[in-house]
């Protein structure tokens, strides 16, 4: 990934290049955990730092697509 998962700023990096650090945060990492941070934190939040989008920051937020009726418990 180009994207730093402390900040998001974006960096452009050959692929031989294996160790993602951000200029702008300081953030040091081999490069494909940083990937699968920015992964991880996009799924689970919408953001690609896991952090809230503030408001007037480009971006957007995201909701599931499927809302499921919660589950009820049946005795039977």
């Amino acid at each position: 990934s180009q994207t730093c998962s402390g900040c998001a700023a974006q960096e452009k990096k050959l692929l031989s290049e294996r160790r993602h650090f951000c200029k702008e945060c300081g953030l040091d990492l081999d490069r494909d955990i940083n990937a699968g941070y920015v992964i991880l934190n996009y799924a689970l939040t919408g953001s690609v730092t896991g952090q809230e989008l503030a408001l007037g920051v480009e971006g957007k937020t995201f909701s599931p697509l499927k809302h499921e009726t919660p589950s009820i418990a049946f005795d039977a």
